[in-house]
């Protein structure tokens, strides 16, 4: 995939980490969060990567 975001399947939070998701039809919706935290480096590593995900199920 190209850099950057493609507004049809991806959402960028807002400046609170917040977003506005209104689902266009009933279905299951796959929601995958990704957050860079920088400041936590070690040792062995420069910064830390974290990854959550879930499902949604929007009834028809």
């Amino acid at each position: 995939m190209a850099a950057g975001v493609d507004p049809e399947y991806q959402i960028t939070t807002d400046s609170q980490g917040q977003i506005d998701f209104t689902p266009a039809t009933g279905n299951l919706y796959l929601l995958v969060a990704h957050y860079r935290a920088e400041n936590e480096s070690g040792e062995n590593y420069d910064l830390t990567h974290y990854g959550a995900t879930m499902v949604l199920a929007v009834p028809n």
